[in-house]
């Protein structure tokens, strides 16, 4: 074992500071393939090192963050950092902004992004994270960020497209409308329930342009663009429905467009 250790020569990939990190990053992908691969999030944190990473491991280890999500993301390959870091990129960014299937590198910019940020500006988005998560836990409880259903006997494990979804659209939300939602509750959720089984479209998104989309699907395809945009308008619409009262309806029958 000594002499094979003393026998083997070293491979070294060498890369210039003046790299762009996109080349870096897709480098640094590909030689990863012996012993563990690293995750996603493994990898942007060590190209990526600065405020960003510094930021990520307090956030995921606030007080806030673990009783939110009653501590069930585990810290293993850095999923809790990832979901921290997905708020972070859709709140600073709108969902509008992500215009490419390139989940990787959106989140990746916004490590840069954060890591040339000031500290006054860090600390602004660290207390916004703060309250979202708050806000988040004060009207779902222990089914934050969890796909729900009628009928079930257990929790569904978090959603990381739920987490960053919710967690913008009522980090946006005023103390006033966050009591509104715990009171009405009931009602919340059951329009979400019939939002995951295509019963219902919330108002602002029940036309010809999202018709056509499940909801269901598209948390599920975490970098598809038309998903990322069908789910945040659709959650940001259904907040307001119920705010406003409005009344629940199903998806418009598609013919309905075609019809002379």
């Amino acid at each position: 074992m000594q002499r094979r250790i003393l026998e083997t020569e070293p491979v070294f990939h060498i890369i210039q500071p003046t790299t762009p990190k996109t080349v870096t990053r897709t480098i640094f992908k590909r030689i990863n393939t012996s012993g563990l691969p690293l995750s996603a999030q493994e990898i942007r944190h060590a190209l990526y090192n600065g405020k960003s990473t510094a930021l990520l491991k307090e956030l995921s280890e606030c007080e806030e963050f673990k009783q939110a999500t009653t501590n069930s993301i585990s810290d293993d390959r850095m999923a809790d950092r990832e979901c921290v870091l997905r708020y972070l990129a859709f709140s600073h960014r709108s969902p509008e902004d992500y215009k490419n299937k390139d989940l990787d590198g959106f989140l990746s910019r916004t490590m840069e992004i954060f890591n040339a940020m000031s500290d006054e500006r860090i600390n602004d988005y660290r207390q916004r994270f703060k309250k979202a998560m708050h806000n988040c836990h004060t009207v779902f409880g222990i089914e934050a960020f969890r796909k729900q259903a009628a009928n079930k006997d257990r929790l569904f494990p978090i959603s990381k497209a739920l987490f960053e979804t919710w967690l913008v659209i009522l980090g946006n939300c005023n103390d006033a409308d966050i009591e509104v939602l715990k009171n009405r509750y009931k009602d919340l959720q059951d329009r979400f329930i019939k939002l995951l089984n295509g019963q219902h479209l919330p108002s602002a998104v029940n036309d010809f342009e999202y018709i056509f989309l499940n909801f269901a699907k598209a948390i599920q395809q975490t970098a598809d663009v038309k998903s990322v945009h069908f789910r945040f308008a659709a959650v940001q619409s259904l907040v307001e429905d119920v705010l406003q009262g409005k009344p629940v309806s199903p998806p418009k029958d598609p013919l309905d467009f075609f019809q002379l």
